[in-house]
């Protein structure tokens, strides 16, 4: 049994594959007899500054504050505070990062979770082609990205295809699962 804390973006009821995954899988890790939590976004805007922990399926789901999005990415000055706290408080033995997403930079910079293992999910490359904004803020993004993967004991892809075809991925083959 390990106690595993997943970092997302947001979780149901917002709609999205990310999301999606994690109601999934978390019930699904919980069964095999492990201890699940989620630190996500609430997807409902708030300027309060109080986490709300919540039980859902028999695990913990903390939904941190967010005062809206930029570019796709959650806005929440409280998220590296409150992550150092689930940290601290749930004492995971391995951090599951589902990407892409922003909020999980932070385990970069908190001394607690650079000793945990850490798997990243890999749900999608962050395409910037269409939009000019987003290639701009790629050019940020990426080295941040890359640092994630390379601190990352596994990497979770969704099929053949994809690891083959992303570049981002490019260098971390040899870590990579699908």
């Amino acid at each position: 049994m390990s106690r595993i804390l997943h970092i997302g973006k947001y979780f149901p009821p917002f709609a999205g594959g990310i999301e999606n995954f994690l109601a999934d899988i978390m019930p699904i890790q919980t069964s095999q007899g492990e201890v699940v939590a989620a630190i996500v976004h609430n997807h409902r805007f708030s300027l309060k500054m109080k986490v709300q922990a919540e039980i859902w399926q028999q695990q913990t789901i903390y939904r941190v504050p967010s005062c809206g999005r930029l570019l796709y990415a959650p806005v929440s000055p409280q998220f590296p505070f409150w992550l150092n706290r689930v940290l601290h408080e749930f004492q995971p033995e391995l951090l599951h990062l589902h990407l892409p997403n922003t909020s999980a930079f932070w385990a970069l910079w908190q001394s607690e979770a650079r000793y945990i293992p850490w798997v990243i999910h890999w749900h999608a490359d962050v395409f910037s082609v269409l939009n000019k904004k987003l290639a701009i803020a790629y050019k940020a993004y990426r080295p941040f990205e890359q640092k994630l993967l390379a601190h990352a004991k596994n990497i979770i892809v969704t099929s053949p295809p994809y690891l083959t075809a992303s570049t981002a991925l490019d260098k971390w083959q040899y870590k990579c699962q699908v």
